[in-house]
């Protein structure tokens, strides 16, 4: 029998049949309203699972996540073999606009990709200042989220190293995702 300050438990098969129901611009408000219905490990666990996912503004579903002080769950088994083989230091990237974001979790080995990122049509903010943020990850600070064919470093701590503001002519090839213009047509 349950008592008045039991919350009800939803289950993990429950609380997939949510977000897979909502949108990728919407599954981070679903995933937080799960957040005080489930136990805290199985909560992180479907988070994992819609990670990569998920769109829009996490910034609620990020401030959740920091309260854990260890995000292993939300890595599958491949994604633990992985971070695994990373060594105990080492260099990551992220793209991010100045004033905006800048202190999400998701960063990249990739300093290319990371370069590309704030100029890609889904990520892109007119009237921002896009930036390269260079840090440095300890592996028990971080999980390993792979999908689309890419490995994602989410970090709960990073030490900033270096950061450079970045404009178009930076990365021409960012722009992968609209139609093969001639190069005389760049801006």
């Amino acid at each position: 029998m349950m008592t008045a300050h039991q919350a009800p438990r939803t289950t993990i098969a429950a609380a997939r049949l949510q977000a897979f129901g909502a949108t990728a611009f919407t599954r981070a408000a679903v995933l937080v309203n799960l957040h005080g219905q489930m136990e805290r490990p199985m909560w992180l666990r479907l988070v994992g699972e819609f990670w990569t996912t998920t769109e829009g503004d996490k910034r609620e579903l990020v401030r959740l996540m920091r309260t854990y002080d260890d995000w292993a769950p939300m890595m599958l088994r491949h994604e633990s073999r992985a971070w695994s083989a990373l060594p105990e230091w080492f260099q990551s990237w992220r793209g991010c606009y100045q004033g905006f974001n800048e202190d999400g979790p998701s960063y990249t080995t990739d300093r290319d990709e990371a370069r590309d990122c704030p100029f890609l049509a889904r990520y892109r903010m007119a009237g921002m200042v896009p930036l390269l943020r260079s840090v440095w990850v300890n592996r028990a600070d971080c999980i390993v989220k792979m999908d689309r064919g890419k490995a994602e470093i989410l970090a709960r701590v990073v030490n900033e190293w270096d950061r450079m503001q970045l404009d178009r002519s930076v990365s021409l090839t960012a722009f992968a995702g609209t139609p093969n213009l001639p190069m005389s047509a760049w801006p």
